[in-house]
């Protein structure tokens, strides 16, 4: 049975206000998990306290420090037993049918090896966060139909690059696989990085429209997505991301829309005063090149497709999509 099969992970740091919410969301679940696992991660306000006097079925596993969203969620899937292993973030709330609906969709499509689903603004729920990753061929990622007002055309289940890590379903085969979220992330991408490493060993991501999460965005870490430590992660596993993943052929396919993005990315920094942010990021790229090398070996010599299966799922118009994206952004701002 589907409860049977199903691990789910909820990766807290000082997130006790949003916990009520999420785990009484996943204890209304259509089908239950065969177990939820809290990940503590050195939380200062009570959380794992309150979880355990409060959802006793939960399990807690309690940390000393905060060893970031990658370690932590690593953890907890190497203490989950289920055939399939849910991340879902804590400031989440999921619909009832959003587990049974992924592993429904997993059983249906084999090759499909983890699902992306329906992700709406926990504060503004007719508009989403994300219907599926993207990855362009400037070497960013990109959510798909991101503030967008939700609508007929993410009705129906397609093939997408990958998933968020905010709330997805793996199978644990793949993860036995591939490899876990990667540490040295820490956070940020992370999930990029993991569903790159999916689709070049032949892992599918299916989107499934009728597995709906509503999130509040960028809660989980604590700190403004905008802050000079979230940029800072952001322009180092950008690269981190494409170091490691992206095929030889591509890179020369490649070359001039990467440059470019950089080029419009650090001007983009220096209006906003955040050129020192943006060098920092890239010299910690330059002293990590031997260890991303070591792990790009590895993942190019054990990919299974060629590269013009990647080059099929990598999209172009980066910029107009980022430009989209920003208007998207303040006018949420002027709604808010």
């Amino acid at each position: 049975m589907i409860q049977d099969l199903a691990s789910v992970i909820v990766l807290n740091w000082n997130g006790r206000q949003h916990l009520q919410r999420c785990l009484s969301s996943l204890g209304s679940q259509r089908y239950q998990p065969c177990e939820i696992i809290l990940v503590d991660n050195g939380s200062s306000d009570g959380s794992a306290d309150y979880v355990e006097a409060e959802f006793p079925s939960v399990r807690v596993i309690r940390l000393q420090t905060n060893t970031g969203f990658c370690a932590g969620n690593n953890l907890g899937i190497r203490e989950s037993r289920g055939e399939y292993v849910a991340l879902i973030n804590n400031d989440t709330e999921a619909d009832p049918a959003w587990l049974a609906e992924s592993i429904e969709a997993l059983g249906a499509n084999p090759e499909a090896g983890f699902t992306a689903c329906r992700i709406r603004l926990f504060g503004d729920r007719s508009r989403l966060d994300t219907a599926g990753d993207l990855f362009f061929s400037s070497g960013y990622p990109g959510k798909r139909g991101s503030l967008r007002h939700d609508g007929p055309e993410f009705d129906r289940n397609e093939w997408v690059f990958g998933a968020s890590a905010a709330a997805a379903v793996y199978r644990r085969s793949m993860l036995d696989a591939i490899g876990l979220l990667d540490e040295d992330f820490f956070n940020n991408m992370e999930d990029v990085d993991l569903s790159f490493r999916a689709q070049l060993n032949g892992y599918r991501c299916l989107y499934v429209s009728s597995a709906i999460v509503y999130h509040k965005v960028g809660a989980t870490l604590g700190t403004p997505t905008n802050s000079a430590g979230n940029q800072y992660q952001a322009h180092r596993n950008h690269w981190y991301v494409l170091i490691k993943n992206l095929p030889p052929s591509l890179w020369l396919r490649y070359l001039g829309d990467i440059l470019g993005a950089e080029a419009l990315v650090f001007v983009s920094a220096i209006r906003n005063g955040r050129q020192d942010v943006f060098l920092r990021a890239r010299a910690d790229v330059f002293r990590a090149l031997p260890l991303l090398l070591t792990k790009r070996k590895q993942i190019q010599q054990t990919r299974c497709v060629p590269p013009s299966y990647i080059d099929s799922i990598i999209r172009k118009g980066w910029y107009v999509h980022r430009l989209a994206e920003r208007r998207e952004e303040r006018q949420q701002a002027n709604r808010g």
